[in-house]
């Protein structure tokens, strides 16, 4: 028997694949079961909703609604989130901890748009956690003409966890009882001059393991490296990449959210003076949300979704390239870029078709179907350093 052929109305299908509405800065707390989430509410056990116990019920994974979500969850915002978590509760630590001053130490930031860089002292400090365990702590700051035409800034921060066992009492923290081990080195730094400006981020993760009250647990390895520029004599642009070996996070030991194998690299310009522009989306990796059901899809870019509308020899690249995923329970989706795609990076102008194969057979279809905006669920680049904003917001645990 040949398979049904099931067609969704387009209107459907975009409003339960597309993004919503967010400004190109958008703040910084995404609260848990929002849009920009990835993940719906829990039932506050660490269940899956809808099942007993931990099982997972039998309706196999809908990749044509969840699909393109799973792409959200492969750029690390889950990471970036934590990072800035975690440099918080550094400070509840230290503060309550003994510290033991160590040799000083040293950190690179590009002067400019480099090549050039700017060398910069460390301040290098072992803390005894007040429950046990050490927490060492390098942190440098940079500050250079802040409020004129010409400005840097630059932050370091590294942390190197051995069995830091933390109590505490009351505060901003919950109270209760945490554990951290392995490291987080974080950089970040803002260039503005009266011509163009730069800015980024970079948090890599080393065997790093942290467990809070609520029987919440994380365990990550990895990196996620973030920058934006915008020039007067070449144009503007932001890249995102992120490279996790792995990244989960528990609740109630049960695996709530895991990211395996994790390559995503997204590219976007905008030349100066013109409406040009180009896009690039390589995205791999194994994932696991409330939304698959506790099934491991599996996700391939090949080729790389890519288009320009005009490139630096007056040619246009139509979108293309496609996107496959396939669920552990025999699902699969597939998105293939759509070549009648406006290049730009507005959301809502790049658009993909879409074939889902279901595990009995039957497929769904959809035509002309806007790709995510990936990046609508970041943070404003400026909470990476510190004090620089002031609407960053109260940090909270992804």
């Amino acid at each position: 028997m040949k398979p049904r052929i099931l067609v969704i109305a387009i209107a459907l299908v975009m409003a339960a694949c597309s993004s919503s509405d967010n400004s190109s800065d958008p703040v910084v707390n995404v609260p848990a079961g929002s849009d920009n989430n990835p993940n719906p509410d829990s039932n506050g056990t660490g269940d899956i909703p809808g099942t007993d116990g931990g099982s997972v019920d039998n309706e196999p994974v809908a990749l044509e609604l969840v699909g393109q979500n799973l792409l959200v969850s492969l750029a690390g915002f889950q990471a970036d989130r934590l990072s800035l978590y975690v440099r918080e509760l550094a400070v509840e630590i230290a503060t309550a901890a003994e510290a033991m001053p160590q040799p000083d130490s040293t950190f690179e930031t590009l002067d400019g748009f480099g090549p050039e860089v700017v060398v910069t002292p460390t301040q290098v400090t072992a803390y005894s956690c007040n429950a046990g365990g050490q927490m060492i702590h390098a942190s440098g700051q940079l500050r250079d003409g802040l409020g004129s035409e010409r400005s840097l800034a630059a932050d370091h921060d590294s942390y190197t966890f051995d069995a830091c066992r933390h109590s505490e009492a009351s505060g901003v923290f919950a109270a209760g009882d945490y554990q951290l081990d392995g490291t987080l080195v974080m950089d970040a730094s803002d260039y503005s001059a009266s011509r163009g400006g730069r800015s980024g981020h970079l948090n890599s993760w080393g065997g790093f393991a942290m467990s809070v009250p609520g029987d919440l647990a994380y365990e990550l390895s990895g990196s996620v490296e973030v920058s934006a520029y915008s020039a007067a004599n070449f144009g503007s642009g932001d890249t995102r990449t992120v490279e996790l070996a792995t990244y989960s996070k528990s609740e109630n030991a049960q695996t709530a959210e895991s990211l395996e194998d994790v390559h995503l690299s997204l590219v976007r310009t905008i030349p100066n003076g013109s409406d040009d522009s180009s896009y690039q989306l390589d995205a791999d990796g194994a994932v696991v949300t409330l939304a698959t059901q506790g099934e491991t899809v599996t996700i391939n870019t090949d080729p790389i979704l890519s288009g320009s509308r005009v490139d630096a020899q007056g040619n246009a690249e139509a979108f293309n390239g496609q996107i496959r995923m396939v669920a552990s329970d025999g699902g699969e989706l597939i998105l293939s870029a759509n070549p009648t795609s406006q290049i730009s990076i507005e959301a809502g102008d790049l658009l993909v078709d879409f074939v889902a194969l279901r595990p009995d057979g039957e497929s769904v279809t959809g035509d002309a179907i806007p790709l995510i905006d990936i990046i609508a669920g970041s943070f404003k680049r400026g909470c990476f350093l510190s004090g620089i904003l002031s609407d960053c917001g109260v940090v909270e645990l992804p």
